[in-house]
């Protein structure tokens, strides 16, 4: 299992563009999270896709944020970042410091959990296999 809890400060304004995939066009933003350590600052570039995306869109530099995902290395020009793709996120921030982020954002989503029934969304993707 590749699953990585980062709670950190978001570095920018986060700002979501639609793109055209293979399963047309998406939401995606990209955007990175600070997170402080005893003598250090670690960095983590972040993706979102879809609804999370979507929900993520507008939320201010500085907003603490608490996401989980899988976890990888995105090498660029011979620099490397620990990049993670959001699965699951929540505001960690008080009510007061997210009064700009969006409204739709409940305090915890889960794109597989449908948000009014509760109820396990299934992946396409994952239709065939046998578990």
């Amino acid at each position: 299992m590749n699953k990585l809890l980062v709670s950190g400060n978001v570095t920018r304004n986060i700002e979501a563009k639609m793109v055209n995939t293979k399963r047309g066009a998406q939401a995606v933003a990209n955007f990175d999270i600070a997170v402080n350590g005893h003598n250090n600052t670690t960095f983590f570039a972040v993706t979102a896709w879809g609804k999370t995306a979507e929900l993520l869109s507008g939320t201010v530099k500085g907003t603490k944020l608490t996401i989980i995902g899988p976890v990888g290395i995105d090498e660029f020009n011979g620099r490397a970042k620990l990049a993670v793709t959001v699965d699951t996120f929540e505001f960690s921030s008080p009510r007061a410091q997210q009064a700009e982020a969006p409204a739709a954002a409940e305090a915890v989503y889960n794109p597989n959990v449908d948000a009014e029934t509760g109820e396990i969304i299934a992946d396409e993707d994952n239709e065939d296999l046998p578990w």
